[in-house]
Parts: structure tokens; sequence; C-alpha cells
């Protein structure tokens, strides 16, 4: 574990003005070489719990698996868990959420032993370190990833994930389990195209589901759209908020607002200036378009969108350091739900080898003492400095996005 610099501010752990801590840090998961990505991040109390790909051994054979590392406060770790479970092939970890009695749910999907070797979605329940109290997969034809996560209040568990039941047709699926993982009911969300591309999900105050995503109507077109249903999977409304050429470059993300409406992004390809301009949407609470932002040239890639306590939009990605020169920074953005940019920030760690800059975050988090945590990867230099390879990447900034006060 090794704690290093920004390019743009000192390197101190400090308490701003707020008491928010603020700090970066970054780990190399095994201890052999290997190639880190840090991708998922969510609080539990002070503490913060990290997910990240890395390499796993069993004899002579590497091979990637999941991890989840457990931070205190100031991001020191407490434990390190790998999930190389071979049940019956391989498990990709995709999101996981608190539970009110301690422990976590993690969703993901394994290998499936039915339906030509394909894959079947998975739920699994840990303890407060980390083990496996059960381990409980869904070996439907019309299931094959389990990619979102809630938990309601009840115990229950939603699991929404994507199916193929074509060669090209790809559909969203909503999946409930009981406090022990075992299937209540599920259902396919007719969103009215053939494929789902993917997005993000959500359960709003009322129950009622909401999907953020794109969908290929056509061969050459997608649509960026929002459906809404009622809390058993009934489409209710929904709305294409833009049709573009077909592109497998960017992915849709959406979060829900404290005013009842949404927010929807994305990268958005202008390919007339070869650039990515990230294309945010916010609608009503019936998904009518409200407001739109559009980052400047050289924007960045988003890869996640938050509202935070005060009803604020945070996001991450990364980050094109200048036209002409090669490499990425991490960046965090604030913006209040009508549209209005508060600041964007760019942050980049010191690399210890002189290749090109790389480093992104991933996911982002706001935390209990209102600051904001976000994990990403950058670039560091193996032990005995020999070569370099990819870290797991911790940064903590106050509510401003500073790592020290009044940047």
């Amino acid at each position: 574990m090794k704690t290093f610099l920004l390019t743009f501010f000192l390197l101190i752990q400090i308490s701003g003005i707020s008491g928010q801590n603020t700090f970066e840090k970054n780990f190399n998961l095994p201890d052999f070489k290997s190639t880190d990505s840090g991708l998922n991040i969510i609080s539990d109390s002070m503490d913060l719990l990290l997910r990240g790909i890395t390499s796993c051994k069993k004899g002579d054979t590497v091979y990637v698996c999941d991890a989840l590392l457990k931070t205190d406060e100031l991001g020191d770790e407490k434990w390190l868990k790998f999930y190389d479970l071979t049940f019956p092939y391989s498990l990709t970890i995709r999101e996981m959420k608190t539970l009110d009695g301690g422990g976590y749910i993690v969703s993901g999907e394994a290998g499936s032993p039915s339906f030509g070797g394909g894959w079947m979605p998975c739920l699994m329940k840990l303890d407060e370190s980390g083990d496996t109290i059960w381990f409980k997969c869904f070996d439907d034809i019309d299931k094959d990833f389990g990619i979102h996560l809630e938990v309601l209040g009840n115990g229950k568990i939603l699991l929404q994930g994507t199916g193929k039941t074509g060669t090209n047709e790809i559909h969203a699926f909503v999946l409930k389990a009981n406090e022990n993982g075992e299937k209540v009911w599920d259902t396919i969300i007719d969103i009215g195209a053939p494929r789902f591309r993917g997005g993000d999900f959500a359960v709003i105050s009322n129950g009622d589901l909401v999907l953020g995503y794109k969908s290929s109507p056509l061969s050459n077109q997608e649509s960026l759209a929002l459906t809404r249903t009622d809390s058993l999977g009934n489409v209710i409304w929904t709305k294409i908020l833009q049709t573009n050429e077909s592109d497998n470059y960017c992915q849709a993300y959406m979060t829900p607002l404290l005013n009842g409406g949404f927010v929807l992004g994305y990268c958005d390809p202008d390919w007339d200036v070869g650039d990515i301009l990230v294309h945010l949407f916010g609608t009503d609470s019936l998904g009518n378009l409200e407001w739109e932002y559009v980052f400047p040239k050289r924007s960045p890639r988003l890869r996640r969108l938050i509202t935070a306590s005060n009803g604020d939009i945070i996001g991450c990605g990364i980050q094109k350091i200048e036209e002409g020169v090669t490499g990425d920074y991490g960046f965090i953005f604030r913006m209040t739900q009508e549209g209005e940019l508060l600041w964007k920030r760019a942050y980049q760690p010191e690399q210890p080898v002189p290749i090109d800059i790389f480093s992104e975050l991933n996911d982002v988090i706001e935390t209990p003492d209102g600051g904001i945590a976000a994990i990403g990867t950058m670039i560091d230099s193996l032990p005995d400095s020999s070569s370099w390879s990819l870290d797991v990447w911790l940064l903590k900034v106050d509510a401003d996005g500073c790592l020290t006060p009044g940047c």
C-alpha cells in the first residue's frame, strides 16, 4: 500500500474546515506481479468498501478474479478478501450494498453449466469481514448477467440484469429474492426495442422501478431512454431522449433526483470533430425533458452519476489531458439538480514511471461527513522498481472537490 502526491496539490492528510477528511491512497492488491483496477465503492458507516479486479493464483495458474477491500475513514486497510470462486466456473462481481443488520449483498454472474455454457446471475451475502454466508445463482434460460442491486426495507432484494433470448435480442429483467437469496418472482421489462444496451437501475420512494439505458430499435441506430415501471415491473411509461448512430463506446448512466426527476448521462460521440462530449439530460418525474448540459470539447468519459444528500448531481469519469497529448486524468464534477455546473476538477496522481499518464475514476459516492470518495485506477511501479503495474486508486476530497481547502 502506498501513498502518493497529486500533481496539482500538496500531499498531506488533512481535515478541512468542515471536518471532512481528505486523502488519497493506492493499493497493490496481491503480493505478486499484477494489474489491478478499482471499479466500485460504497460506504459502510464511515468505512469504505472497495471492489477491484486483480490476479489470483492457484498453483502455477494466474487468473483474473474479484477482490473486496475495506478501509477505515482515512483509507487505511482493514481487510482484503479475494473471491476466486469456481462455482461452477468463475464469479464476476458487479455491485455491492450494505445491509442494515451488518454485512453486504453482492450481485454478479457466474458461468452456467446449462444452456451451452453461458452465464447465470448470482447473489452473494457476506458478513462484516467479507466472508461468504450464502451464494445463490439463478440458472434460467432467459437470464445471464446480474448487474444492479437494490436492498428493500423488508430485507428483500431486487436484482436487475440482462438476458438473451435470440441471436441479437437482449432484454432487461428484474428478479426479487427473499433475505435468503431465494427467488420470489422475476419479470422481463418491456422497453419496446429488441436490444437493451445496459444502463442504470433505481428504486424510488413509492416502490416504482426506473431504468436509464441505451436500446437498439434498428441495426444502425440506438436510443437513449428512460423507462418507469410499477413495483412489479409493469411499464408505466418510456421516454426516448436521443437517437444516435449505433456505437459501442458510450454507456448510459442515470440517477433519480430529490425533486422527483431524473438525470440521464451519456458520452456522446461527436464524429464531426472526432471528440467525445458528455451530454446530460434532466427530466421531470414523467420523463419529460427539462434541461440539457453538454461538457465542452475534450470533455470526460462518464463512468458514474449519483445524487448527493442535498439534491446535487455528482459524477466521475476520465478526462483527456489536452489536445495532442496522450493520457488521461480522473475527474469529478458537481452540479445542481436544475443543471447548473458548480465545479469540475481533474486529478492526476504523480506517477513514479516515465510513461504516458494513465488515471481514471470509475465510481463515486458521497461520504457521511459530506465529502466525496472515488475509486479508479492508476499506474505505479512494482516494489522492486523493475517495472510498472496498474493499482487501485482511492481518492477522498471535500464537498467542493478539494484535496486541500480552497483549491
